[in-house]
């Protein structure tokens, strides 16, 4: 769903699929090895262009930090790129880039991914980049200073300053009472300033392991090839004893939380959030096909309710939190300059309601499926995609192969499914809502 905006296609009525839960995904051959040293390797055999994707995953994200040194996961995303034993900083990206390839990296809740996108010929140049500073990583006074002093920036930019981001960064601190998701990916700012050395050079030995990654290479390649090439400079990576596990998970809520944000803005934003399963949850499919219904695109119900026919909001948009542990429906909308923020938010809380009570036509359900998989059936096309799909699926739900049935999922949703699920998850004590609000509202009805 990253690859085209879903709402060009929503008006494109296709005949539903016979056979619903049949399994008619991509069709692509993956292969899961294990090193002696415990490193996951999955192959995606692609051979539609000669291209290869190779990824390495780390099975720790923000949830695998403690108080005090929050935001260390993502500093290590930075940090990875600031040289090793062999290269300088920023050598590694720039011989990706002088060799035609593309490289990055992210880190979520739930892992922190690093990538190297390259024509096929040079698959064992980006084996041997990733060897080489998983293992040999120049972990520097220097170094955490400056990436700190950019993790901070990229914090002010994105969090502090931004109502969406700092409206989302309230509502899982709100919704999480005591699972560290409460806390954000990019950390406090009061974390990041305290982090030392020690914290970081303890962290990567604790997380940065062999048995703790998985290496996702999907493209134009075999398992046998690839098996060759990651024994060959993985192979002497040492296994460490496993990280410590999250044991923590919410206590379910008992009754509705509310937050008020003050901050500068040009318009109030209203943000409501409810618990839902982990990825691995059948439901999560059913709240998948909510949350497109609900709030993708200028088709969906928030957009034409609030946008085109109310004319009280500028914007509507939501999505899943997807995450290994129970996880975060949430929805949003920007309220319009000049209106009232609780006429807004009555509004959006009746088109949840709506979702218990009124079963959706068959004609808008067959919209939603198709938004749904044309951004994941296109999306799929390109190699770097497909591996994140993969690695995906068998770090969230514990199978290579899930990502197949996605589409055969969605199809399988039904009406009764729909009302079950909103019945179900988006109760009223099972609800946070935040709203933002500007320090200097403008006049009321002063933009009309």
């Amino acid at each position: 769903m990253r690859c085209l905006p879903l709402w060009s296609l929503c008006f494109v009525l296709l005949p539903a699929v016979p056979g619903a839960a049949q399994s008619d995904g991509p069709a692509v051959e993956t292969a899961v090895d294990t090193l002696p040293n415990g490193l996951t390797v999955i192959t995606v055999e692609d051979h539609a262009a000669p291209v290869v994707s190779f990824q390495v995953w780390v099975r720790t994200g923000s949830k695998n930090e403690r108080p005090g040194i929050t935001g260390v996961s993502h500093l290590f995303e930075h940090m990875m790129f600031k040289g090793s034993r062999k290269y300088g900083p920023e050598e590694h990206a720039r011989i990706v880039q002088g060799n035609g390839g593309v490289p990055n990296a992210f880190t979520t809740r739930d892992f922190t991914a690093y990538y190297d996108d390259f024509p096929s010929d040079r698959l064992e140049l980006a084996v041997q980049l990733e060897a080489e500073r998983f293992q040999n990583l120049s972990i520097t006074e220097e170094n955490l200073k400056s990436e700190r002093e950019v993790v901070k920036e990229e914090r002010r930019l994105r969090t502090d300053n931004t109502p969406t981001g700092k409206a989302v960064e309230e509502l899982l601190a709100t919704v999480y009472k005591a699972h560290p998701y409460s806390w954000p990916v990019v950390g406090w700012m009061s974390d990041l300033d305290a982090l030392t050395l020690a914290d970081c050079r303890e962290y990567f030995r604790a997380h940065y392991a062999p048995n703790n990654a998985v290496i996702v290479v999907a493209g134009d390649t075999t398992p046998a090839e690839v098996m060759k090439l990651v024994r060959r400079h993985f192979g002497r990576w040492r296994r460490q004893p496993p990280a410590a596990p999250v044991p923590t998970r919410d206590p379910e809520q008992k009754g509705e939380r509310r937050v008020t944000l003050r901050m500068p803005a040009q318009a109030p934003l209203i943000l409501g959030g409810w618990h839902v399963p982990a990825a691995a949850h059948a439901d999560l499919a059913v709240l998948e096909v909510i949350s497109n219904l609900l709030s993708n695109g200028k088709s969906s119900r928030l957009y034409q309710r609030l946008v085109h026919t109310d004319q009280t909001a500028t914007a509507a948009a939501g999505g899943v939190f997807r995450l290994e542990h129970p996880g975060v429906f949430y929805a949003y909308a920007m309220v319009k300059p000049g209106e009232d923020p609780k006429k807004v938010e009555d509004a959006y809380l009746a088109e949840v309601e709506k979702l218990k009570t009124e079963p959706i036509a068959d004609t808008e359900l067959q919209k939603v499926r198709n938004q749904l998989e044309s951004g994941h059936v296109f999306g799929l096309k390109r190699v770097h995609a497909l591996g994140q799909e993969v690695a995906e699926a068998y770090l969230l739900e514990g199978s290579v192969d899930a990502f197949k049935t996605r589409l055969a999922r969605w199809r399988a949703v039904t009406p009764a499914d729909i009302q079950r699920v909103a019945r179900t998850y988006f109760t009223v004590d099972n609800r946070t809502l935040i709203t933002v609000l500007p320090d200097n509202p403008p006049p009321k009805n002063a933009l009309r």
